[in-house]
């Protein structure tokens, strides 16, 4: 499976954001101290796998909105 984009319409901080990930093999993410890096990474597994419901709180969009993704 190759995931090529990302559009988060909720999640943590993310909302309405698109990410577009290219074809190499290999991809890093980079940035500032509580730039969303880690929670970019969780959300890839909570659309994988699902999150246990004691870490989803954590997550919630913090502008009310509703966790959703189109993939």
């Amino acid at each position: 499976m190759r995931i090529e984009s990302v559009h988060i319409y909720g999640f943590g901080k993310w909302q309405n954001k698109q990410f577009y990930l290219n074809n190499s093999s290999l991809l890093e993410i980079t940035g500032e101290n509580e730039a969303g890096k880690s929670t970019l990474r969780q959300f890839i597994l909570y659309m994988l796998f699902g999150l246990p419901s004691k870490k989803l709180e954590k997550y919630l969009p913090k502008q009310g909105a509703q966790i959703g993704v189109e993939w």
